[in-house]
């Protein structure tokens, strides 16, 4: 009978959260606050005994807890996190170099020909005509000798190969002159 109890909590429970979540934002909170509960045994010992031999509700025994550990379960709630910051544990830590958050949810590493050299960053810098980058950097490298690249950073540029019959003869080229 607990067993069944216990399940048929559980599918209420569900039908109640689950239309909600479907139609919020809300579900990565949701996970947030799942992984950050810290319910130590004692607690759930404690809790089964006074439902078992002290005949109290499961409310009253839930009710008397939270009462008795504002402190820790406090911690527990998700906050929002700020641009530049992502969530991790339910904590808000910010983006290191090479990533960006402009929603504060996750992280994100800067695409290829972007960089970011801060932490706490929102969004990514373009990397300069004859420079480049791949995802995750934290500054621009010079076209090598022989590559060029002609434009501010566009997603995903990288530095081309000169073509046949033209020629480079320094790093960080925008274009690549004929031979004459």
């Amino acid at each position: 009978q607990f067993l069944y109890k216990t399940v048929a909590d559980f599918a209420e429970l569900a039908k109640m959260t689950g239309p909600f979540l479907k139609v919020t934002t809300a579900g990565h909170k949701v996970i947030a606050l799942v992984e950050s509960l810290d319910m130590q045994e004692a607690d759930v010992v404690r809790f089964l005994r006074d439902l078992r031999e002290n005949g109290a509700n499961a409310t009253q025994v839930a009710c008397d807890w939270v009462r008795s550990n504002v402190d820790r379960w406090q911690q527990w709630i998700v906050k929002d996190c700020s641009p530049g910051e992502e969530l991790v544990g339910g904590r808000c830590q910010q983006c290191e170099p090479g990533f960006f958050s402009l929603t504060g949810w996750q992280c994100s590493p800067c695409g290829d020909g972007w960089y970011q050299p801060n932490k706490g960053a929102a969004e990514c810098l373009p990397c300069e005509a004859g420079s480049s980058s791949y995802p995750g950097a934290v500054e621009c490298t010079l076209c090598r000798q022989g590559t060029f690249k002609t434009d501010r950073a566009l997603q995903g540029s990288q530095c081309s190969l000169c073509p046949p019959g033209s020629a480079v003869g320094s790093a960080g080229a925008t274009e690549c002159p004929w031979c004459e």
